[in-house]
């Protein structure tokens, strides 16, 4: 692709074409293909981009942190788009290694199943896979959702991996609100929830994101011992589900340590220490 052609994924004559965001993707294109040494605002300018809206457009990129403007005033990649990446990379590996135990586990249960990872840069739970058994009522999630960490069972499992400090840090920076009449909405609640999940190995949504709609999540462990994602099942309360979800929780619980396997975490053995 030359500098300053529309990528060919997105043609101004499709039905989705969106002239600012290909521009701003563009730009973006262009940044990358300047490497260390950078390019200056005048290089970004094309017959049908001007300066002054290649500038607006810029500004906007350096407020997301996907672009960075040097002192020499020239610009090159942020660190967001960096983060993205890694994020990114993670999820494809995680769900690669994942996705048969999900399928598995949605045959299992009949429900619906979903892989979900951290993004703490974002303050938030990351949706990357999800497996909707046949029959099943379509719940509002899909792949690319984000969620609030205190309002799902996911965002419980991967926060209790964080010391309290970082869990507070979040909450502040993201917020509680009260999504449903369940929602925990008080940090000190929401820390204690964090130990019980952390005793018992798994965590519980009762309508606390989505009313109706609740969620059993469970672990999945790296060769290092840390929660890398969590593996849940949802459905509807007192339908889908059984009414104790011990049968669920035993299932969820299963996957997820067949997934901490193939990712070479060996739990510790009864007695063992564990950092």
């Amino acid at each position: 692709m030359e500098k300053g052609d529309i990528p060919a994924m997105m043609e101004p004559s499709e039905k989705f074409y969106i002239k600012s965001v290909n521009r701003a993707l563009s730009l973006v294109e262009a940044v990358s293909k300047g490497g260390a040494a950078g390019v200056t605002l005048s290089e970004l300018v094309r017959p049908d981009l001007p300066m002054s809206s290649a500038y607006r457009i810029i500004q906007n990129l350096v407020a997301w942190q996907y672009v960075r403007e040097r002192e020499d005033g020239r610009y090159v990649l942020g660190t967001e788009l960096g983060r993205l990446g890694r994020l990114a990379q993670h999820s494809t590996d995680i769900v690669s290694v994942a996705r048969k135990h999900l399928k598995a586990l949605a045959e299992s249960t009949g429900q619906t199943v979903y892989l979900t990872v951290a993004d703490w840069g974002g303050h938030n739970v990351y949706y990357v896979d999800k497996i909707k058994a046949p029959g099943t009522i379509q719940l509002s999630a899909s792949v690319g959702t984000r969620h609030y960490i205190h309002t799902t069972a996911n965002g419980k499992v991967l926060a209790s991996d964080l010391p309290d400090s970082r869990v507070r840090e979040i909450l502040a920076q993201a917020g509680m609100p009260k999504l449903t009449d369940k929602t925990i909405t008080d940090p000190d609640v929401y820390l204690e929830e964090l130990r019980k999940v952390r005793r018992q190995a798994y965590a519980l949504d009762d309508e606390e994101n989505e009313k109706n709609v609740v969620c059993v999540a469970a672990p999945v462990f790296d060769h290092t011992g840390r929660i890398v994602a969590s593996v849940s099942v949802s459905g509807i309360n007192g339908v889908t589900l059984t009414a104790d979800r011990k049968k669920e929780i035993r299932q969820v619980c299963k996957a997820a340590g067949l997934i901490s396997g193939d990712l070479s975490y060996k739990a510790p053995q009864k007695g063992e220490q564990t950092e």
